[in-house]
């Protein structure tokens, strides 16, 4: 079998070096390598077939004229006849740039790079728009559109412009915009908006609109302009533009910001319901309508005067879905001082009477509802309730308003008129304790993502809300994940949608997420947002888009100034109470620092903080998650606790102390861990003031022999017998005092021994997890293990804990030996070398240079 001759790249074609040079940014390199490829590389035909594919028609001679030291006039012909695209406003543009005549938006040499026999060979090749070109500043093609587009914006300002010259310019001299940076560009789309008729004429030049271009067309339509005969325009305008090119339609996104003005802006919404009639949408405008008013299930915009108005027409034109009417309810029973007789008016006027006790309860646990009064009035007076029926009904709402951490204030009202909604609510939570083996574990692979259902927090990410919106509305929340300019801009509020599918009349199946995604932006706001993207830089994109909104506050999933359930818990139970004990660890869970704040407040004594026990450490650490780093700096001053049973059982009143702590015979056997940095010697490392524990084995010191065989130097019949004898009653009656007992181990180091074993149990998963992934991958993971936050935290917070009671003891054993020392000068002598994890080694070249010196002195 002869071998296979080698080959090379030498052995392409030349039509095959042509395609690698047009795949490449600067071909300059490879055109030097040999004489084949500069050959090609100079070819006119090569080098016109190269700005084609990589910039396009549109763009080809802009790009060909800044390149002029490769460009001849063989070249500009090839680019002509090949389809590149070649306007009167590129001819005018070229010729103001290169004899320097009007400054443009173009400030490199661009064509000024061409030679002058070149760039005359590009002026005739202009002879094909006739002898008439306008030169003189100001009356470019380019001028003359924008003036015709201001005029059209705001008649009156400028020099008018007939509409047939605009035509004119796009028919016989093509135009249209030639360079990335031109910025007649961002005002096409405005252009296409307010006269539709320019579009095909556009795309016959070479545009193509661009999707995020879309909504922002449909925008303009729409604006409110005041003037007659508006309905029939727009529809007019949306009909064209939909006709000539098949990318365009109307959006529910556009719909909805439509329906949102529909008491301000009543022509679009005149010409939107006349587009739904006639079957112009590509959904119905009734589902929408649906849609967009279980969005004020989540916001606050519920609450806002103009939005129940604009509810009330939306409700009052489509009668949507019966869960749209008790909303409206809601909405209508928020003001307290609304009577029962007006109210009634208003239900029986749309059709939603008679009101359950399902729907009071609906009512009543809505996040915006904080005022049981009109409810509580209404069920009394047109439903009869009686007293024990209101405070069963009480007591239900309060239950089931305990996982909304925004429903603080309502169940504080309840609860001061109806004694009995403590103990019910006591009762509810205590079975939301949380129990560790139940969780989700990091090393597992489970969803740590897991959080609780109570102390959730006010943020729109907080699972109460999706779950009680959810069970409202019947859909799901989904999140615009498109990477696009159009789609950042339409995800700056809540956007409700579905999965569900529609079939349009063609029988096409569209989706809603293709159909656009809605919000509770109004169509004014939308355009002024629109407006201020296209002047600022991408820097500043996401400042307008949070803080330029004027309705930005109505658009929060909590109400104004809510009181949070777990401050009314604190207030009302107490620091050491079970039930405040689950909404700590919740809060721990949920990462819900406002209400950790407020849990270990500064400003108030330790001893009413809400205690920190080793449970929640273990909850963290089997979530795998970061603990707030209050939480780290509390145990340095606090009592140790295994969990809240420790301290449950204790007296909530007693004082305890921070150096102390008792060990329940339950936990006494739990955890043994012998740390040889914690056995110290208990005559040398406790203060005087400490407590001694009494349950401890005593051990007596060994008696020292030299002592009694010392000689004694005390002169006979003298003061000094008196001296002495004093002195061993007082010994002996320290001895009497002290026999028995030991030294008790301080706080911080019961926390520093069982946080020591909590990382080398995590150490321990960590390293059997690593040896699981090598089995399955035969000893060559595709990805290193990483360790947990909480391991990362913990070892980190760890060593300064320790540091921490290395200085207290050093001061405990100064103050008895009866010396005083300023503990800042002997905090900065510490070197993190005394810590006897850290080992200082020289490197290996010191080391062999100091072997060597020493080995040449001997």
């Amino acid at each position: 079998m002869t071998p296979r001759p080698r080959s090379s790249i030498d052995d392409l074609s030349d039509e095959i070096i042509s395609l690698i040079i047009y795949q490449l940014v600067d071909p300059s390199p490879l055109s030097v390598t040999s004489k084949r490829f500069y050959r090609i590389s100079k070819d006119p035909y090569v080098r016109s077939s190269y700005f084609l594919t990589r910039h396009g028609p549109q763009q080809a001679f802009y790009w060909t004229l800044s390149r002029g030291k490769l460009v001849n006039e063989r070249v500009l012909d090839i680019l002509l006849t090949s389809g590149a695209h070649f306007s009167r406003y590129l001819l005018q543009i070229a010729i103001h740039h290169y004899f320097r005549t009007t400054a443009h938006f173009i400030k490199h040499p661009w064509a000024r790079t061409l030679p002058l026999p070149v760039f005359t060979h590009f002026m005739n090749l202009g002879r094909q728009f006739g002898a008439d070109v306008p030169l003189a500043k100001g009356e470019d093609d380019g001028a003359v559109f924008l003036g015709w587009l201001k005029e059209r914006i705001s008649p009156g300002l400028g020099k008018k412009v007939d509409l047939q010259v605009i035509k004119t310019l796009f028919e016989k001299y093509g135009f249209m915009v030639f360079a990335p940076k031109d910025p007649i560009a961002a005002q096409l789309p405005l252009a296409f908006a307010l006269e539709p008729s320019l579009l095909p004429l556009a795309v016959t030049n070479g545009f193509r609109m661009e999707a995020k271009y879309r909504d922002f067309i449909f925008r303009k339509m729409f604006e409110r302009q005041p003037r007659e005969g508006r309905v029939a325009e727009i529809v007019r305008n949306v009909r064209e533009m939909t006709r000539l090119d098949e990318s365009m339609f109307l959006s529910r996104t556009v719909a909805a910001e439509v329906c949102m003005e529909c008491r301000s802006n009543e022509a679009g919404y005149l010409a939107l319901k006349g587009l739904d009639d006639s079957g112009d949408l590509l959904f119905e405008l009734k589902d929408l309508i649906n849609d967009l008013l279980k969005l004020f299930l989540k916001t606050r915009s519920v609450t806002n005067p103009n939005t129940v108005l604009t509810i009330q027409s939306l409700y009052r034109d489509f009668s949507p879905s019966p869960s749209s009417g008790i909303l409206y309810a809601e909405s209508s029973s928020i003001p307290p001082k609304l009577t029962c007789a007006v109210l009634k008016a208003k239900l029986d006027h749309l059709g939603i009477l008679p009101l359950t006790r399902p729907d009071l309860v609906d009512i009543l646990t809505s996040p915006w509802c904080e005022k049981h009064g009109p409810v509580f009035m209404w069920a009394k007076e047109q439903m009869h309730m009686t007293d024990q029926q209101l405070q069963t009904l009480a007591e239900e709402v309060a239950v089931r308003s305990i996982g909304m951490s925004c429903k603080g204030k309502l169940i504080r009202r309840l609860a001061d008129i109806y004694a009995t909604v403590h103990d019910h609510v006591a009762s509810a939570v205590k079975l939301h304790r949380v129990d560790i083996e139940a969780l989700p574990d990091y090393w597992a692979d489970d969803d740590c993502e897991f959080r609780t259902g109570l102390n959730a927090g006010f943020g729109r990410d907080s699972p109460i809300y999706c779950t009680w919106a959810a069970d409202k509305s019947g859909e799901e929340e989904q999140e615009d994940d498109s990477d696009n300019d159009y789609a950042l801009d339409d995800t700056n509020s809540d956007e409700e949608e579905g999965g569900d599918e529609r079939i349009h009349d063609e029988g096409e199946r569209v989706s809603k997420r293709e159909l656009g995604l809605i919000s509770q932006d109004t169509l004014m706001s939308r355009i002024q947002l629109d407006t201020e993207n296209s002047l600022r830089t991408r820097r500043r994109y996401w400042h307008s888009r949070y803080f330029s909104q004027p309705d930005s506050q109505l658009k929060l999933p909590y109400p104004c100034e809510a009181v949070p359930v777990g401050h009314w818990i604190l207030e009302k139970y107490g620091p050491r109470d079970p039930v405040t004990a689950v909404f700590m660890t919740h809060a721990i869970i949920n990462d819900y620092r406002t209400m950790l704040q407020c849990y270990l407040e500064d400003n108030v004594p330790r001893a009413q903080h809400v205690p920190i026990t080793l449970k929640h450490f273990k909850v963290m650490a089997r979530l795998g998650r970061e603990p707030y780093w209050q939480l780290w700096r509390e145990i340095e001053h606090v009592e140790f606790f295994f969990s809240e049973d420790d301290y449950l059982d204790s007296s909530d009143d007693a004082p305890f102390s921070e150096t102390t702590r008792s060990v329940p015979a339950a936990h006494a056997t739990k955890l043994e861990v012998k740390t040889p940095e914690l056995e110290m010697n208990a005559s040398s490392n406790t203060h005087p003031s400490l407590v001694l524990s009494s349950d401890q084995s005593p051990r007596k010191r060994p008696r020292r022999t030299v002592a009694s065989a010392a000689p004694s130097y005390v002169v006979p019949d003298s003061d000094d017998e008196a001296i002495a004898e004093e002195n061993i009653s007082y010994d002996s009656q320290i001895q009497r005092k002290t026999k028995g007992k030991a030294k008790a181990e301080s706080s911080l180091q019961a926390w520093i021994k069982h946080l020591t074993a909590l990382l080398k149990e995590e150490e321990k998963k960590y390293k059997e997890k690593k040896k699981t992934i090598e089995k399955k991958e035969n000893g060559k993971p595709k990805y290193r293990l990483a360790k947990s936050d909480f391991m990362k935290s913990l070892a980190a917070h760890l060593r300064d804990m320790r540091i921490t009671e290395r200085q207290r003891r050093n001061k405990d054993s100064f103050y008895r030996r009866g010396k005083i020392i300023d503990m800042d000068s002997d905090f900065d002598s510490f070197q993190e070398s005394d810590d006897d994890e850290y080992v200082l080694r020289q490197p290996k070249a010191k080391r062999k240079r100091i072997e060597d010196s020493r080995i040449d002195e001997d």
